[in-house]
């Protein structure tokens, strides 16, 4: 039997999973040995908030299944990991604080953590900057149809179309209240037309600053074989020499020529970099043409596990 300790107490209120697209997508299995853990049961909702503020809620839910009760993140689960940008094999550490949020840090394959210098946009709403919002007191219908006060102490990051927020004053009607438009930071996605060749993104991470390798997953689905020099060519139609090395898992950039290319272009960890490879009729590809992205990019994962543009 595990003895379980006051989670107020605990400082190791922590578990990891990696993520695999297949099972991780939709909702997250917590371990089971997490929750035994727990001095009280998981509330029904909780909060995700990233190593840059930002913050999500998601629900949870208690599933019967043969063996035992599991619980899972659902609802709300599969946004956080499209605007992550998870990728198979990602490394995520939740801690959690023993109410009801959990920071979680998240690694890629590479051993790197990834970089979270900007926000996915989507069609569905525009996340905000946690942290440049004023904390507010939210309120939601509860069964009665009646607005209700909660606790005001995670800020959500969802912003919906309306730009008003429904509150309960002290006489215990509502009233609507605008958000001040100069405490809103919106992220707007830059117009990128759809490459006509195959091609893959790449998040700039300070890994990737110094090594920057090729899927070989990507190479294999769209049958390119690369020649052992090819060139860059960027926006401006300047062409920088590049070297392929093999290594154990695959191909990258020579470092030297990589380092080079991405100095001159004053490449940081909030850009992406949108790799579209000029393959001839024979399979093989000496010229990959580079676009440079410093701002949010909407992207989706492939069944070969790398990212392309979503249009």
């Amino acid at each position: 039997m595990v003895e379980k300790v006051s989670s107020y107490a605990r400082k190791d209120l922590q578990f990891f999973k990696v993520f695999l697209p297949e099972f991780s997508s939709r909702e997250l299995v917590i371990p089971p040995a997490f929750i035994d853990i727990l001095e009280k049961p998981l509330p029904n909702e909780v909060s995700l908030r990233d190593e840059i503020g930002r913050s999500w809620f998601v629900d949870t839910e208690t599933e019967d299944t043969d063996e035992r009760l599991r619980v899972v993140f659902k609802q709300g689960w599969k946004l956080f990991a499209e605007d992550q940008s998870l990728e198979f094999g990602d490394f995520l550490v939740f801690s959690y604080d023993g109410r009801s949020r959990f920071s979680v840090t998240i690694f890629a394959k590479d051993g790197c953590k990834k970089d979270l210098g900007f926000v996915t946009a989507t069609d569905r709403s525009t996340r905000v900057s946690a942290d440049e919002r004023e904390p507010e007191r939210r309120v939601k219908r509860n069964r009665h149809s009646e607005w209700v006060d909660i606790e005001p102490e995670y800020v959500s990051t969802i912003k919906t179309e309306p730009e008003r927020h429904r509150k309960v004053n002290q006489a215990g009607g509502s009233c609507d209240i605008p958000v001040p438009e100069k405490k809103r930071r919106v992220f707007e996605e830059p117009v990128i037309s759809k490459p006509k060749n195959p091609h893959f993104v790449r998040n700039i991470s300070h890994c990737t600053l110094y090594k920057l390798d090729i899927p070989t997953t990507f190479l294999k689905s769209n049958g390119i074989e690369l020649e052992k020099e090819v060139e860059l060519c960027d926006e401006d139609g300047k062409k920088w020499p590049m070297e392929i090395v093999h290594h154990e898992k695959g191909f990258r950039f020579s470092h030297v020529l990589w380092k080079r290319f991405f100095e001159s272009h004053k490449l940081m960890t909030n850009n992406k970099c949108i790799f579209e490879f000029i393959v001839a009729s024979n399979g093989r590809c000496n010229e990959i043409q580079v676009r440079i992205v410093r701002g949010p990019l909407l992207t989706t994962m492939t069944k070969s596990y790398y990212h392309v543009l979503a249009l």
